[in-house]
């Protein structure tokens, strides 16, 4: 219990820091616009959604927002039953999916030094394990295999003329690095539940329908959060 109230303080005092870091990330994205070969509609457009998105960033409600998603979720992993290396690798990854949530929500761009740092996070999380006596072959082949399978399974909707982003792509296939592929499959299930919520709602409110463009960034992130707390495959794939 102490050690959950010590990680709530933490995530409150590192919100702004996390805050900071999605702000610098859409900053840089949007003096990168130019290079992008927009015809000239489409670069206003994005302009104005960067713009946008660096004033929504900087406003107290996004704060709070960041707060109570990093905070509780933060909290609520060091009341698991995982061992403490876990916690913190699971700490790790929370503050980096909520700035790429973040990110990708207000922009849909899914950084890639934030998936680079998952993948060091994992990798660092394997070499210790090693190093602590843990099986070369099911940490390894886990992380490989999960990553395969979740790159192969968003890849394949493109074949059949359903586009994904490659940033999409790239988180799902990074997510399945990070926990493996049946880890995966526990946070894209949660996902999917989450995105059939919401389309339920857009469609009850007639506010959109299955064809509205949602960024899948926050979905899958709030999916992995809930596979770290829940933990019903972290264990076997360790």
């Amino acid at each position: 219990m102490i050690e959950s109230v010590i990680a709530l303080i933490a995530f409150l005092i590192l919100s702004p820091v996390v805050r900071a870091m999605a702000d610098r990330q859409i900053t840089v994205r949007s003096k990168k616009i130019a290079t992008f070969g927009y015809s000239e509609e489409v670069r206003l457009q994005r302009e104005a959604e960067f713009a946008s998105a660096m004033e929504k960033i900087k406003t107290p409600k996004a704060l709070i927002l960041i707060m109570l998603v990093l905070a509780i979720p933060g909290a609520l992993i060091f009341l698991t039953n995982n061992p403490i290396e876990v916690k913190i690798e699971y700490s790790l990854y929370l503050l980096l999916i909520i700035n790429i949530a973040v990110v990708d929500q207000l922009v849909k761009r899914i950084p890639n030094e934030l998936l680079l740092s998952l993948l060091i996070v994992r990798t660092a999380s394997i070499i210790y394990a090693i190093i602590n006596g843990g099986s070369i072959k099911n940490l390894i082949v886990s992380s490989i295999v999960g990553f395969a399978l979740a790159l192969i399974i968003f890849v394949i909707p493109s074949v059949f003329h359903v586009y994904i982003g490659a940033g999409d792509v790239k988180f799902c296939a990074v997510i399945g690095y990070c926990f493996g592929f049946l880890g995966f499959i526990e946070a894209s299930f949660a996902m999917g539940v989450a995105m059939l919520i919401v389309l339920i709602y857009l469609k009850a409110t007639k506010k959109g329908s299955i064809k509205s463009k949602i960024a899948l960034g926050p979905y899958l992130a709030l999916g992995v959060v809930v596979h770290m707390l829940t933990s019903f495959t972290s264990l076997l794939t360790r």
